[in-house]
């Protein structure tokens, strides 16, 4: 139920912040689909439709989602003096950017041919208007201008445009890598999906193999993570070693920007990753897991801590048991109180008797190293290392 009310929250602070120029009552409007997601088109619908907002506020968005049984009527309500600033003269710096609203204002004022042939006179008949703006809607991450424009499209223009806008679009959301927030990254993954099922196998192939740590990342976001399992077993032919870290840091930053936790996926993915790889994916883990630690904290998720050390080989176990950041999550359960907790991490993290010593001395070293012990750590590392060397005694 809390990850429940966690990703409602999110989503409502998602349109929240990428509309934040609609200064009305946000939770009112919103249209919620099957999956749990705010319908962005719909609501985008009730906004329009909602005439305490300013006119000029109204169209815009109307234009932005191509709602073209509405931007008419409104653009028959706005004053002349909107009207102008939206219809303004076709210059080189709208080629690559011409925002939506000119686009329309020029459709609706009768001379959408001046806009085709401002671009023809430019490109030549390399690319059409509505290649570019699809090109431009999907870079964007503007799923349904995206797809209103893809509808514009000849099947030859198709045929060749799909491919420019997913690069296109890849190309543009790697600006936005180290966003703390990823409300750009889940529009684009909306995006990408579409894409990729307008696309032949052979093509989306040739996507996978080009880009496969990025394809594979965008679908960690819901609600699109069970083609998450699909998509990592297609990668790892294409995945670089060293890929698999990268791979590994963007799932970790995914979780803590994301602020909603998915064990099962963890878990599963996990399972999945060839042994040639995970090594890499362990050093990595460990090394940015600080929010997962938090997470498996917060739920006391054993399940999480069991399929890593079980379905790790014994060196990586080692590994696991002395890194710093896994002795610092124990230090954190023991102070929070979960004793019960941090003693089944440490049975599952050292299961020989050499595990447990070895687990006992980089304790102690943690300890040292830190801040001066003082009365209540003291008698927890008292009460740790009794568990060590019972649990020690009966281990083989």
């Amino acid at each position: 139920m809390v990850s429940l009310v966690r990703s409602v929250g999110y989503q409502i602070l998602r349109w929240k912040i990428s509309h934040q120029e609609l200064n009305a009552r946000i939770l009112e409007q919103l249209c919620w689909t099957s999956t749990g997601t705010v319908d962005n088109k719909k609501t985008a619908e009730r906004f329009v439709r909602l005439e305490i907002l300013e006119l000029e506020k109204r169209y815009k968005l109307a234009c932005s989602y191509c709602l073209d049984n509405y931007i008419s009527l409104l653009w028959n309500e706005l004053p002349s003096r909107s009207k102008r600033r939206f219809y303004v003269i076709l210059s080189d710096s709208l080629v690559t950017r011409m925002p939506l609203e000119t686009y329309w204002a020029y459709v609706l004022e009768g001379k959408e041919s001046e806009v085709n042939c401002f671009f023809a006179n430019i490109f030549g008949e390399r690319f059409s208007f509505y290649e570019c703006a699809f090109q431009f809607s999907a870079s964007t991450g503007n799923k349904a201008a995206t797809g209103y424009f893809f509808q514009k499209l000849s099947n030859e223009e198709r045929d060749s445009s799909l491919l420019k806008a997913v690069y296109a679009l890849i190309t543009e959301s790697k600006r936005y890598i180290f966003d703390p927030y990823p409300f750009k990254h889940e529009k684009d993954s909306e995006v990408l999906c579409y894409l990729l099922s307008l696309m032949n196998p052979e093509h989306q192939m040739q996507v996978l193999k080009k880009h496969p740590c990025y394809v594979l990342t965008r679908f960690l976001y819901w609600p699109w993570q069970d083609l998450f399992y699909d998509f990592s077993d297609l990668i790892w032919p294409f995945l670089p070693e060293i890929g698999c870290g990268n791979l590994i840091y963007i799932i970790c930053a995914n979780i803590r920007n994301a602020n909603y936790y998915f064990p099962n996926l963890i878990q599963n993915f996990f399972l999945r990753i060839p042994n040639q790889f995970r090594k890499h994916f362990v050093r990595t883990f460990f090394i940015y897991a600080e929010p997962i630690f938090s997470e498996i904290s917060d739920n006391e998720d054993i399940e999480t801590m069991r399929v890593f050390f079980r379905n790790v080989d014994p060196e990586y176990r080692v590994f696991l048991v002395l890194e710093n950041k896994f002795l610092l999550f124990l230090h954190n359960l023991i102070m929070g109180g979960k004793w019960h907790f941090a003693e089944l991490c440490i049975q599952e993290a050292s299961s020989s008797k050499e595990d447990k010593k070895r687990l006992k001395e980089a304790f102690v070293h943690h300890f040292r190293s830190g801040s001066s012990i003082d009365g209540i750590l003291s008698h927890s590392l008292k009460r740790l290392f009794k568990f060590l060397n019972v649990s020690e005694a009966g281990a083989p």
